[in-house]
């Protein structure tokens, strides 16, 4: 019952974790699924959008569905092929912990420096308007 217990160093690391058929064919739909939403969000965002920070914010999130939708089914693989140290279990922990970092990362660009941005480039234009340079007639 050791083995079984997922409080256990040897459930995380061990040798070779056998999943079951469901198990590998759920993990497969949701990583899937993520490379394909990535995808949809960047033809999407690329036709429906017109704010280049709007734009900038999909395509981050796009990438991020690709990316790691691509990590997780090269996980699956390696845990249907039974590699031994490629289909730990401590990888979808870790996996998890990427997808968290990235999207505070997104959600702090979107949050934190696009409205900075915003500002800089509205007061960029306001200073613009004053000071155009003069034209010879």
């Amino acid at each position: 019952m050791n083995g079984m217990n997922p409080l256990s160093f040897s459930w995380w690391f061990g040798v070779i974790p056998l999943y079951g058929a469901g198990v590998l064919r759920t993990l497969f739909a949701v990583f899937l699924s993520l490379m394909i939403m990535g995808a949809v969000v960047r033809m999407v965002s690329r036709r429906r959008l017109q704010d280049r920070f709007h734009i900038e914010v999909a395509r981050r999130v796009a990438t991020l569905c690709v990316i790691m939708g691509f990590l997780g089914v090269w996980y699956w693989f390696a845990s249907y092929q039974q590699l031994p140290f490629l289909s730990a279990r401590f990888w979808l922990p870790l996996w998890a912990i990427g997808v968290l970092v990235w999207i505070w990362s997104i959600v702090r660009y979107a949050t934190k420096v696009v409205p900075r941005e915003r500002e800089r480039l509205n007061q960029s234009a306001e200073d613009a308007k004053y000071f155009q340079p003069k034209h010879k007639k």
